[in-house]
């Protein structure tokens, strides 16, 4: 019997870890490739990569774009593909928090808007994400080509009430 919920096997590997493990040779000898998958994720790391480090995250782009092509073309897959050079992307993930926290506090002592410099779509939602918590604020993204991230902070009318009960028709706080 043929069961469509049947999990499928997962996609041979080899063939990208070869394309990629050529193109390092050739850039960067001296650099590691690990290239792993959980579900529709390829992972691939890179160790001592110097040769994609020259500006920030654009080697990391290029090999994810490189890869996805490969995949696409070759396998005939649609895996997401996440590239790491050296744990960059955990580093960046820290500044940027560190960043929107900032700018919610500035937003908020200002009473303006704070524009973010252009980011990538995976920056972006490190910011909006780090900052949905924090009351006062909003974030979106502006821009058609060079995206960014707005860090505003709300007007009276739309703050979220505290915790407590809310009645569900007006929107304000009950008091019960």
């Amino acid at each position: 019997m043929n069961d469509a919920r049947a999990p499928q096997p997962a996609p041979d590997l080899g063939p990208v870890e070869a394309f990629l493990a050529d193109l390092l040779r050739r850039v960067d000898p001296g650099a590691q490739l690990v290239v792993g998958q959980a579900g529709a994720n390829v992972t691939i790391q890179l160790r001592g990569a110097l040769g994609f480090k020259e500006r920030e995250g654009a080697g990391i782009q290029a090999i994810e774009h490189l890869a996805d092509l490969f995949l696409r073309r070759h396998l005939r897959e649609e895996l997401r593909v996440q590239v790491d050079i050296d744990d960059f992307r955990q580093r960046r993930t820290q500044a940027l928090m560190a960043q929107a926290r900032a700018s919610a506090e500035e937003a908020l002592a200002q009473r303006k808007a704070v524009h973010f410099e252009p980011m990538t779509a995976w920056e972006r939602k490190v910011v909006h994400e780090a900052l949905e918590a924090i009351e006062g604020v909003r974030t979106f993204s502006r821009g058609s080509l060079e995206r960014h991230v707005v860090v505003e902070p709300l007007r009276a009318k739309e703050r979220r009430p505290r915790r407590g009960k809310t009645d569900a028709y007006a929107g304000r706080r009950s008091s019960a």
